[in-house]
């Protein structure tokens, strides 16, 4: 995307199939079947970059899993140390 801050999906490129023979474009018009957009984190700071090398991806929705899961985890953790609380 070029507009990194932008909401809205751009068009999909137009594509033309080439002569074989000439690999001059002609008029036939492919349509894109599907495509796929990644989203990545840009750090601002060298602190930042590191920590980001360390994780092994910069992809926003990776990273969005790996930390939701950790917040799940520590839901339940703490979840389980209020129910050990109000027993005692």
């Amino acid at each position: 995307m070029s507009n990194q801050n932008s909401v809205v999906v751009p068009s999909p490129p137009t594509i033309t199939v080439g002569d074989p023979v000439t690999g001059i474009p002609t008029q036939i018009k492919l349509q894109p079947i599907a495509r796929h957009f990644n989203y990545h984190l840009l750090p601002r700071t060298r602190e930042i970059s590191l920590a980001l090398e360390a994780t092994g991806t910069p992809d926003i929705h990776a990273l969005v899993h790996r930390c939701y899961r950790v917040l799940l985890e520590y839901g339940d953790f703490y979840s389980a140390r209020l129910k050990d609380a109000v027993r005692a």
